[in-house]
Parts: structure tokens; C-alpha cells; sequence
């Protein structure tokens, strides 16, 4: 199993990161316009946190940020993926956060 890990390329891990994350942008979007739920305002600051994910995992697949002499452009890449899932994790915990403390605010503006 170890030798199977390491013989993938970085670049086919990121591509799966990248079409994770636009099938989670693409389930959300078929809600919405096929199921007609609209998204409460923090779902919506989710899909842009999302799309942020998904072009990160993009360009770092096309990149191939595994090469020695890409060192800075490897960095970079793990400091923006870092922020934004970090980013991520403090609006979904919010978003739990207020779902379970006041679970009747489905009435008012939040729709979760």
C-alpha cells in the first residue's frame, strides 16, 4: 500500500482535490436551481470559499509543484491552500454553530 501511495503523482492528487471540489460547487448549484433551496448567506460565502479551493487544486495540478527548482511556487501554493481551508473550517463551524444553538432560524433569513 505504501509503494502504491508513493507512485502517485502529486499532479493526479490534485486533480481529484480539484474535481471533489466541483462536484461539492456543482451539487450545490443543482440545488438551488433544479431543487429550488436557496442558500442561506453563509452557505454562499461556503461556494466562494469552495471556488477558491477548487482553483487552487487547479492550478497547483497544472502546476506540478513537485519539482526541486519550483520550491517558492510550492510554498505559496501550501500558505494559499492553508488559508483557505482554514477559512473554510471557521465558517462551516459558525454555520453549525448556529444551527444548533437556535435550530428555529430556518423562518427567518438563515435556510440551512
Amino acid at each position: 500500500m505504501n509503494n502504491l501511495w508513493h507512485s502517485i503523482s502529486n499532479r493526479w492528487l490534485y486533480l481529484a482535490g480539484a474535481l471533489f471540489a466541483s462536484g461539492l460547487m456543482g451539487f450545490g448549484l443543482f440545488l438551488q436551481y433544479v431543487e429550488h433551496q436557496d442558500p442561506c448567506p453563509l452557505c454562499m460565502v461556503q461556494r466562494v470559499i469552495f471556488i477558491a479551493i477548487l482553483a487552487l487544486f487547479a492550478l497547483a495540478a497544472l502546476h506540478g509543484p513537485q519539482r526541486a527548482e519550483s520550491a517558492f511556487m510550492r510554498h505559496c501554493l501550501y500558505c494559499c491552500r492553508c488559508w483557505v481551508w482554514v477559512s473554510r473550517l471557521a465558517t462551516s463551524g459558525y454555520s453549525t454553530c448556529l444551527q444548533t444553538r437556535f435550530p428555529l432560524v430556518g423562518r427567518g433569513w438563515i435556510t440551512c
